[in-house]
């Protein structure tokens, strides 16, 4: 069976914005209950443990999701796209450029990043579906000009002026589902971002990302940034 990280429990919690050690512990019975399925939907024999720090950041805030230490120098991994229910995000007015769609799904495909968490994020502001197991895989995919992204479980390192930017591959359900739109400055370094894996990408990402030797060994050979 797939285990799916809980993000609806945020409403018991208050939001998922605790700190390290505050690791609140919610049962399938209580998700039931939270988003209104039978508890058969969700299984009551198991039990989870929110055993991350946070998953909302502000656009545009420091992302220390994947900061191994609490230097200055992780200030600069700027995090995008980390939405969450019960925190108002901005609002796309205009129609979405298919150019710009387009640069974020080849990003997408197979995107870099340094280290790898077990589990997939649920998307908070879609209606709770009873069948979600059964359809998780259409619910984390989007097919589109011959690209195939999976979303959920992966992020995105994009590469920009003195910052990376750093978003959950979510973001590209939230842009297209959901009207989000990222900042400026997050579009033009999607733009202009180099091919994924490329040596001009790597480069990119040692010289606007975090200046510690744990960051230049991870981006340079694969090491875990951890």
């Amino acid at each position: 069976m797939v285990l799916h990280r809980p993000v609806e429990p945020a409403g018991i919690i208050g939001s998922w914005d605790f700190r390290p050690g505050q690791l609140p512990t919610t049962t399938f019975q209580d998700l039931a209950l939270i988003w209104q399925v039978p508890s058969a939907a969700v299984d009551s024999h198991y039990e989870y443990r929110l055993a991350y720090a946070a998953l909302f950041y502000e656009d545009l805030s420091p992302c220390w999701y994947f900061a191994h230490s609490s230097g200055a120098e992780e200030e600069n991994l700027k995090a995008v796209g980390w939405l969450a229910w019960d925190h108002p995000y901005k609002r796309r007015k205009v129609r979405l450029p298919e150019q710009r769609f387009g640069q974020l799904l080849r990003l997408l495909v197979a995107p870099w990043e340094p280290s790898h968490f077990m589990g997939h994020h649920e998307c908070e502001l879609c209606p709770v579906q009873a069948d979600r197991l059964e359809t998780f895989d259409e619910r984390h995919r989007i097919e589109r000009d011959g690209l195939v992204v999976d979303f959920g479980a992966t992020n995105l390192f994009v590469p920009g002026e003195g910052c990376v930017y750093v978003a959950p591959s979510m973001i590209v359900h939230y842009v297209d589902s959901h009207n989000y739109e990222p900042p400026t400055a997050f579009w033009q370094a999607v733009m202009k971002c180099p091919e994924m894996g490329s040596e001009a990408y790597k480069e990119a990402l040692v010289v606007n990302g975090p200046s510690s030797e744990g960051w230049a060994r991870a981006v340079q050979d694969g090491s875990c940034y951890c």
